[in-house]
């Protein structure tokens, strides 16, 4: 990814040097072998004239004396967060499936994509939305209605 695609994502202004880069980093520190795209300075303004980055993150007010490249932006936090999301987004959802190990009721009403783990149990009745994942070792009791796109993590319990 481009520096200049990272920061149209964030909606902001880029400055200094372009250069190709990938991933997130630490302001300081060394041991990787390809240099990071983004890096958060605030309020390490002497670590960050330093710092080896392919590019900044920074908000507006930030002096660019050494000439490295930018991204301004009016609250970094915030801009990091969805740096970071486009950086490295989700991993997709596998394709449906009900592990073998499962126990399912044959009254309860499965939608298309749903991903059930092992050694889950759903019981009389419930039905389970569309793309939804059961994680290992969940119990869903009888009635039991789970939405859509839904992620139960490994051992819920929902016994109403």
């Amino acid at each position: 990814m481009l520096v200049k695609d990272l920061s149209a994502s964030l909606w902001c202004y880029l400055g200094g040097r372009r250069r190709p880069r990938s991933g997130t980093g630490r302001l300081t520190g060394r041991g990787r072998t390809r240099r990071p795209l983004l890096r958060l300075p605030y309020p390490f303004h002497v670590q960050a004239e330093a710092s080896e980055a392919s590019c900044l993150l920074v908000g507006e007010a930030y002096p660019n004396q050494s000439g490295q490249t930018l991204i301004r932006v009016s609250d970094p936090r915030a801009a990091v967060v969805v740096a970071i999301a486009t950086l490295h987004p989700p991993k997709s959802r596998q394709a449906g499936g009900i592990h073998p190990s499962a126990v399912v009721s044959p009254t309860a009403k499965l939608a298309s994509g749903v991903n059930i783990g092992p050694h889950v149990t759903i019981g009389d009745g419930s039905e389970i939305g569309e793309d939804s994942t059961i994680g290992p070792g969940c119990s869903i009791g009888d009635h039991v209605r789970i939405g859509a796109r839904s992620l139960l993590h490994a051992g819920v319990h929902y016994l109403p």
